[in-house]
């Protein structure tokens, strides 16, 4: 899951990650269309869930 990290099995908030997908949230609120958003997610390197579950 992008912008957590498993610790002692307890998802917690990756500092880094986070200041990625906040920057994605507020351009998406403020009107990015969601194909926009991925693009700008991609950009940064995130990859969406199919992705995760292929490998």
């Amino acid at each position: 899951m992008y912008g957590y990290k498993i610790i002692n099995g307890k998802a917690v908030i990756d500092d880094k990650e986070a200041g990625i997908i906040i920057s994605i949230f507020n351009s998406y609120i403020s009107g990015l269309s969601m194909k926009a958003a991925a693009a700008a997610a991609n950009s940064h390197g995130v990859l969406f869930i199919g992705i995760y579950r292929a490998l």
